[in-house]
């Protein structure tokens, strides 16, 4: 058996029947690694087991069957840390809707359905296509942060968009998903998901992953009164509610430095206005 097929990580929406079972009972020699084995006790060990599961995978399949039209929301920050950690990703959607052009884009083979995967781990060595991304720089050790990209739903955060560039911020945003080099340069990454959009924003999700993958700091704008439990773990600070754009502005108006210090004294202080009876 070859090697580059063990360690395969095993990505997608949890359904009945499991559709993991499979892959493991046909290849039970292959090194699945399958996410319903992770803790589950806290989002913080769930979301730190799934990342690493997917960014020290050589290789990750990514399924979305019939009756679906995603691959599920943490499915997609996972995604991103593959795709950055320069691992092969095998996609097989048989949704019969618009395919996802997400997978189709970042997938080292893409398939319509799990007959052709199957042939592939019986015959073939699985080779990426990408290369793993290394970081530019590490924003925690500048005294002031340049570069930020936003993603999401930016019309609801464009008044801090203006304000950012008129601190002198730059600002980028719409990279394609394989742009992993210019968005290695981020220093501060600031998404934004309005109420009842039910996270469709699919690129904003998966570059929260990447950002993960390269220690770029994530911040969570969420108007979602009850956010998508995994996503605060992707990220440094969180704000959401309907106080969220009030909070974000106290942030970003106090904050130059990244580096723990100076940057925790600006959450402590928006703690102490913000959390008074």
């Amino acid at each position: 058996m070859e090697e580059e097929k063990e360690g395969i990580y095993l990505i997608g929406a949890f359904t009945n029947p499991d559709w993991r079972e499979d892959f493991t009972l046909k290849f039970p020699n292959l090194n699945w690694k399958d996410p319903k084995n992770n803790p589950q006790s806290s989002m913080s060990k769930t979301v730190y087991t799934d990342m690493k599961s997917s960014m020290e995978s050589p290789s990750s399949i990514v399924y979305i069957p019939k009756g679906r039209t995603s691959a599920g929301t943490t499915s997609y920050g996972e995604l991103g840390g593959a795709r950055a950690m320069g691992n092969a990703i095998i996609t097989i959607d048989e949704s019969e809707m618009e395919k996802e052009r997400i997978l189709e884009d970042i997938s080292s083979y893409y398939f319509s359905d799990k007959e052709e995967a199957y042939s592939l781990l019986e015959k073939e060595p699985i080779i990426s296509k990408h290369s793993k991304v290394i970081p530019r720089n590490n924003p925690f050790e500048k005294e002031n942060y340049e570069n930020v990209y936003v993603e999401g739903n930016v019309l609801g955060i464009t008044k801090q968009i203006v304000k950012l560039k008129n601190k002198g911020k730059k600002i980028e945003h719409g990279l394609k998903v394989n742009q992993l080099e210019k968005f290695s340069q981020t220093d501060l990454m600031i998404v934004n998901f309005d109420k009842g959009k039910n996270y469709d924003n699919k690129k904003a999700l998966y570059f929260m992953g990447v950002a993960y993958a390269l220690d770029i700091p994530v911040i969570l704008v969420d108007e979602n009164p009850a956010n998508y439990p995994t996503l605060p773990a992707l990220s440094r600070r969180t704000f959401h509610d309907e106080n969220r754009i009030e909070r974000l502005d106290f942030y970003l108006d106090r904050l130059e430095s990244l580096k723990i210090g100076d940057e925790a004294l600006v959450y402590y202080e928006l703690m102490k206005k913000f959390n008074k009876i």
